[in-house]
């Protein structure tokens, strides 16, 4: 069996993270790395990890590391690139719950089905917040890269496991936040393609989407607009990986088509957050002016009011 290193990544879980941590520990099959790794949480998740750890007894070995500051998703995967000792990697959320043979079904598709591939995800079975379970929730990946790219269509990145090379044949990510199931997608084609099993091996947590709680109109704009940088910063990485493989001549074919195809999504997607940001902008001046026209009508009322009680006074 090869090494692997079970790598969970935690910032603010302090609701989800005990059981996050109790299914890294109570994987089955041979010893594992379990490296869990905080982002400079601010609320109670650290000290909860300490106390699974300190009342969880495990035959893996375990690596609790505390950033001193927050580092965003991409900065915390660029940290850990030396820190691990396995030759594969399996991803986990500290909100997400790993089935416990997830490595040792990951270990038998690598065996198997998926010999090869640089890169294997897979479904997952939906959670809510208080951890009542429901559907599945695909994980949905072209064959075809340069197709995948064009309609944005990547693995679950939750589900991921993935040989080491996936980051240690790259430049360190420097794009703070990136969506690294993209990343790590065209980096696996790159080196040897991409594997979908339809086991559910990863408990997804679904939580509600922000937008339910600022209110409709003003929280899917946010919404939008988030993941329109997002996606910006995440085809800058690309674009920085694929210039990499370009340089070292590394399925050059391939890596030229991608170039191409994730360039078009980058001017695609700066023109939709300037479209948005152009948005905002009229809406906060007609806010503006809103507020101004309130506040005269106020002030004309007031006015008004003043001028009534001037005219009762009169003897």
């Amino acid at each position: 069996m090869s090494t692997y290193s079970f790598v969970l990544l935690t910032f603010n879980h302090e609701r989800f993270v005990e059981r996050a941590v109790k299914s890294a520990l109570e994987q089955e099959g041979p010893k594992i790395e379990v490296l869990i790794s905080d982002d400079c949480s601010t609320d109670s998740t650290v000290q909860r990890i300490e106390s699974v750890l300190a009342s969880t007894p495990t035959r893996h070995s375990v690596q609790f590391l505390k950033s001193s500051k927050n580092r965003g998703i991409s900065g915390h995967w660029a940290d850990l690139a030396g820190q691990f000792t396995g030759e594969r990697l399996v991803y986990a959320d500290g909100d997400d719950e790993s089935r416990s043979d997830r490595v040792l079904r990951l270990d038998e598709l690598w065996n198997g089905a998926a010999r090869g591939a640089q890169l294997i995800h897979s479904d997952a079975t939906a959670m809510d917040e208080d951890g009542r379970t429901s559907g599945p929730v695909h994980s949905n990946f072209e064959a075809d890269p340069v197709r995948a790219v064009r309609l944005g269509q990547f693995p679950l990145g939750a589900t991921c496991a993935f040989e080491g090379d996936v980051l240690r044949s790259f430049p360190r990510m420097s794009q703070r936040f990136s969506l690294n199931d993209i990343v790590w997608g065209v980096r696996a084609s790159l080196l040897g393609g991409c594997f979908h099993t339809k086991d559910q091996l990863v408990r997804y947590r679904e939580c509600p989407s922000p937008w339910k709680v600022w209110g409709a109109a003003e929280g899917k704009a946010k919404d939008r607009h988030k993941n329109g940088v997002l996606k910006i910063d995440t085809y800058r990485q690309c674009l920085l990986d694929l210039e990499a493989a370009i340089k070292k001549g590394e399925n050059l074919d391939l890596a030229t088509k991608l170039r191409a195809s994730v360039s078009a999504k980058l001017v695609e997607n700066e023109a939709f957050v300037e479209a948005i940001d152009g948005e905002w902008m009229r809406l906060l001046k007609l806010a503006s002016r809103l507020r101004y026209v309130g506040s005269a009508a106020r002030g004309l009322r007031r006015g008004l009011r003043a001028r009534r009680s001037v005219r009762r006074d009169d003897p």
